[in-house]
């Protein structure tokens, strides 16, 4: 047995993002590490007293609410371990925190973290992806294993064992298959020890299906364009919005009226996302899987979106358009700023797929839908001009001048301009000349001679000194490496000019720089620029129109789901505290098996421990030969009878007690009076069914809940009994004797 502990350290009694502690033994786990807009570190300051002691961190979800506060906690706060998450989450969490990034540093000195904190938290020495159902061994015995939780693309629920504590922590899972995306295998993850999970939909009501829903957000669509207005979705960046592309392309392909209507997805990454989405397939609902392997056509091949990431090149589309914006918080990035542009037009919709972040715009409007006014910042970088561009141009010119002044320092200093005779003293003193009759008593000539004449000082010393010096000078030029190799120059592929100014048709055009993305700001040449701020009034006149496109569990199918999965214990998080509440009662009511429900708040510690009575003895030899031993999956398990002592008598009659109790066979007795045998095991009537027809090859159909074999043979199953009815017959005995296989019998 295993002392478990457990501690929210954000996301608990409230909305914010998920970040919790899981301790077993002296093995620590950090179960996701989420921060989200508008990124206030207090938010995230009770990491810091556990990052450097953190030994693992488990992702469940690509989104920030999961995963926005790893740059800072690996650059800030020490967090320096294994990080596990499937494929997609690792490849479309960057795609999230380069589009937070990007958006914050277009407007602010965004300094929380950078694009090289996102890079060293991916790095693959530090980041470790995982398919579904691959087990991954930890230290100290402990496992993990990822399983489908719906939600997102790469959404995980992790079974987590060591010993015969098996822990199943899911958050934020969907019960039903998407477009895109098969269910949360949660339901097949009976009787776990603990199960943690999530509180934030307790309460909210059974959806609407799901073909109703999509049906609705496209006529609202088509309404809005033909009365000439403009369409605004505020999404994500990377999950949810997959989702919503394929809901999109299938109406634009469907009816021909919409293809003359942009549809853009307009977010700093989309690029580079809609690449990762065509590799991550395998990943998905089998309907895309056919589809690229009988079709060959990938589901993200979409003719009708256009990705967009820059406002520069987003203002050169003429027309009515429907965007898809990430950042739904609408604390930053281009929805924020198509937003303040179209929500003074009635003819424009806003349509917003699910609750952005607490404390946010977004979710205002959404808790708040009303015709309104409002005085918002509008942020922006611009470029310095006149005097300020001046000061500055001034100020890198000094800086360059020091810098190459302290560069020839250390070339001096490194003796890349003299020579060094054995002890270390300088050559001074006249020199010859050379052949051409060059002196190089001058440092500079010296340093570029093929062969130094040789030099020679006044010297007491006796012995001979051998001298050294300069040959073949070469500077070695320092090259730049990255994940990907040798980072490309930007000067190495810029445009050749003629005299007139016009291009070189030769050389490769990198396009318009002014259109140039986001993601490819980091190869052109920095351009000196400040952040300004100034106060607009929105007043609010557009529709709104908000939809449940989450993907979450609702109450009902919670509790259902719940009482199915049957834990030992449950621990709940993420959630209102009437939500919290709600569904501590309701498990307490519905699950047989319950033991404890823990609802603990940001900050207190849970002892989890399954059993709170765990004792150590020892067994003499004479004992452990006599068991007989059953094998249940990685452990061995016997009865035992014995006499437990717990003192010692010695050979002079003092009693002494024993530093660990010793469990010995009872003297006197050669037969101990048996026991009942117990069944070991879990079996379901439909895996013995198949079992059944593979090794005996007798058939068996259910009917009113009970398996049928043969002709004469029924089993049932109440609870976790079964009970064999039938003629005494030789199918009888293979059945009954296949039956016991299945369990470990003590």
């Amino acid at each position: 047995m295993s002392i478990i502990n457990f501690t929210p350290l954000s996301g608990a009694h409230n909305e914010d993002a998920l970040c919790y502690l899981l301790e077993i033994d002296d093995y620590k786990i950090m179960l996701d590490c989420g921060w989200a807009e508008p990124f206030k570190e207090e938010a995230i300051a009770p990491l810091k007293n556990y990052c450097q002691h953190v030994d693992a961190v488990l992702l469940s979800h690509p989104d920030l609410l999961h995963l926005g506060a790893l740059p800072y906690a690996v650059s800030k706060y020490g967090l320096d371990c294994k990080i596990y998450g499937t494929t997609p989450v690792y490849q479309m969490g960057q795609m999230f925190l380069y589009d937070a990034h990007q958006s914050r540093h277009s407007e602010e000195d965004f300094e929380s973290f950078n694009l090289d904190d996102i890079d060293t938290a991916f790095s693959r020495g530090r980041f470790v992806d995982m398919k579904y159902q691959q087990i991954v061994e930890l230290e100290g015995g402990i496992t993990i294993q990822a399983h489908q939780a719906g939600h997102m693309i790469g959404g995980t629920v992790w079974k987590i064992k060591k010993d015969t504590e098996e822990i199943v922590y899911a958050v934020d899972y969907y019960h039903s298959k998407e477009r895109h995306l098969n269910p949360s295998v949660l339901e097949s993850l009976n009787r776990p020890t603990i199960l943690i999970t999530d509180s934030l939909n307790a309460q909210r009501k059974r959806q609407s299906k799901r073909n109703e829903v999509n049906q609705a957000l496209v006529d609202n669509i088509r309404t809005t364009l033909r009365e000439d207005g403009d369409v605004l979705i505020m999404s994500d960046t990377a999950g949810r919005v997959l989702e919503l592309l394929q809901v999109l392309q299938y109406a634009w392909s469907r009816e021909p009226g919409l293809a003359a209507y942009k549809l853009i997805l307009f977010n700093n990454c989309c690029g580079s996302m809609l690449r990762f989405a065509k590799t991550l397939v395998e990943f998905m609902s089998k309907t895309l899987q056919s589809m690229l392997e009988r079709d060959m056509v990938n589901p993200f091949d979409m003719p009708s979106v256009l990705p967009v990431q820059s406002m520069a090149e987003f203002n050169k589309i003429p027309g009515k358009k429907v965007v898809l914006a990430s950042m739904d918080g609408l604390s930053s990035g281009f929805g924020r700023e198509l937003f303040m542009r179209w929500a003074g037009e009635a003819k424009n919709l806003v349509v917003f797929t699910g609750r952005p972040p607490v404390g946010t715009l977004g979710r205002d409007l959404v808790d708040n839908k009303c015709d309104r006014v409002l005085t918002l910042d509008h942020r922006r970088r611009v470029p310095l001009q006149g005097a300020e561009l001046e000061a500055y141009n001034e100020e890198q010119r000094l800086q360059e001048e020091m810098d190459a002044e302290v560069a020839r320092g250390e070339e001096v200093g490194d003796g890349g301009t003299g020579m060094m005779d054995v002890d270390g003293d300088d050559v001074t003193g006249d020199a010859d000349t050379d052949d051409e009759g060059s002196g190089v008593g001058n440092a500079e000539l010296l340093k570029h001679d093929i062969m130094a004449p040789q030099l020679t000082k006044a010297s007491d010393k006796f012995f001979k000194q051998t001298k050294a010096f300069d040959m073949y000078p070469c500077v070695e030029e320092k090259r730049r490496y990255d994940a990907y190799g040798e980072v490309i120059r930007a000067e190495d592929f810029a445009l050749e000019t003629h005299g007139d100014g016009s291009k070189d048709p030769t050389a490769m055009d990198t396009g318009d720089a002014a259109d140039d993305s986001a993601g490819d700001a980091a190869l052109k040449k920095e351009v000196p620029t400040k952040c300004v701020t100034s106060k607009v009034t929105v007043e609010i006149r557009c529709k709104m129109y908000v939809i449940d496109f989450e993907s979450r569990s609702d109450g009902e199918s919670i509790a259902r789901i719940l009482q199915g999965v049957e834990p030992k214990a449950i621990i709940l998080v993420h959630g209102t505290t009437d939500a919290t509440h709600y569904l501590e009662d309701k498990c307490a009511e519905t699950i047989e098996r319950l033991q404890s429900v823990h609802s603990p708040k940001v900050g207190d510690t849970v002892n989890a421990t399954s059993e709170s009575n765990i004792y150590q003895v020892k067994l003499t030899d004479g004992l452990m030969s006599s068991l007989k031993f059953s094998r249940v999956h990685s452990l061995d398990i016997a009865w035992v009878n014995g006499v437990l002592a717990r003192e010692e008598t010695m050979s002079d009659g003092t009693v002494v007690p024993l530093q660990m109790p010793t469990l010995a066979e009872h003297a006197g007795r050669k037969e101990v009076v048996g026991h009942s045998a117990i069944f070991i095991g879990e079996l379901r009537l439909a895996d013995f069914k198949e079992i059944l027809l593979q090794q005996t090859g007798i058939k068996a159909v259910f009917s009113g809940g009970n398996l049928y074999c043969g002709d004469t043979i029924a089993i049932k199953k109440t609870g976790h009994s079964f009970t064999l009815e039938g003629d005494v017959s030789d199918t009888f005995y293979a059945v009954r004797s296949l039956l016991y296989e299945q369990f470990a019998i003590v």
